[in-house]
């Protein structure tokens, strides 16, 4: 394969996968230029203009342009839906009938939550508006007759002290000694967003098609992983006062019910690559250190 336009690339899982492409990557921004990104606007934007913007030799289109937040797609569905739902589907449809690989990058909310350990193979039942909006490409792309590669994700952590990173943004949190009210009954397959885009960057070449759960191997409650991390920090500053406090995801007042358990079955992923995603728990220790230094003896 020769090159790759990622549509979100100023995205948080965008950016790195741009960085895993190297230079065989184009990106494409809405709002956030940086240098040799291409403006993309989702709900008017056709394939053909933006291929002319990238240059010759894309052979992979990846889609993580959206609007992610459950809560603004459950409060205005009909416009969220204008680029998760149809501007995704234009952009597929171009690509296979211009010979080009489509990666959708989906998520584990097209699961109800009612369990966990789930493969790519089972009927989707999302309880949310995003999940309804993801789970619709995602069956309308199962009926392409040519080759296509959804990536299903669940949570994604990193160091960087943004809204996207679950882990990273507690930081300042924890270092101004905050109360963390974190759910012990939300259960998810978190990954390290750069094993997530190292994923992403080699499936296409690995043969990946059809669908594949691109997440971590084991699941972890929102409450574990951030005591966790909690105690990756206090072996480095025993003086933090921030405290984890327990509640049930049903305690937070969302417009919408959300999924409880959506870790996701890896299998099919272990299959494909020949290396295996950090484990949670050294991802803690390094964002630990990057932010209070080393431990203390």
């Amino acid at each position: 394969m020769t090159k790759a336009l990622v549509l979100g690339g100023s995205g948080f899982v965008g950016r790195a996968l741009l960085t895993a492409l190297g230079s065989d990557a184009v990106g494409a921004h809405h709002s956030r230029p940086w240098p040799g990104s291409i403006p993309f606007d989702a709900t008017r934007d056709d394939l053909a203009a933006l291929l002319d913007r990238a240059g010759e030799g894309i052979s992979r289109l990846y889609l993580l342009h959206g609007a992610a937040n459950p809560e603004i797609c459950a409060q205005d569905p009909v416009g969220t839906a204008a680029i998760n739902v149809v501007s995704v589907k234009r952009m597929v449809a171009d690509a296979v009938a211009r010979g080009i690989l489509p990666i959708f990058v989906s998520s584990d909310y097209v699961h109800d939550g009612t369990r966990g350990g789930r493969t790519e193979v089972e009927p989707l039942t999302p309880i949310t508006e995003y999940g309804r909006q993801k789970a619709e490409v995602e069956e309308w792309m199962a009926s392409l007759d040519r080759p296509w590669l959804v990536a299903r994700l669940s949570k994604v952590v990193s160091e960087a002290e943004c809204a996207h990173s679950v882990l990273g943004q507690l930081v300042p949190q924890i270092r101004g000694g905050a109360t963390l009210r974190m759910a012990t009954d939300q259960i998810f397959s978190p990954a390290h967003v750069d094993d997530v885009a190292r994923a992403l960057a080699e499936l296409p070449l690995r043969g990946a098609r059809g669908v594949v759960n691109v997440a971590g191997p084991v699941a972890w409650s929102r409450y574990d992983l951030t005591a966790c991390l909690l105690a990756a920090i206090r072996r480095r500053d025993p003086t933090v006062t921030a405290t984890l406090v327990p509640c049930s995801l049903r305690d937070i007042p969302f417009r919408e019910q959300r999924p409880l358990n959506t870790s996701l079955d890896t299998t099919k992923l272990h299959s494909l690559l020949p290396w295996r995603f950090r484990p949670m728990e050294e991802v803690c220790e390094r964002i630990a250190e990057a932010a209070f230094g080393p431990t203390r003896e």
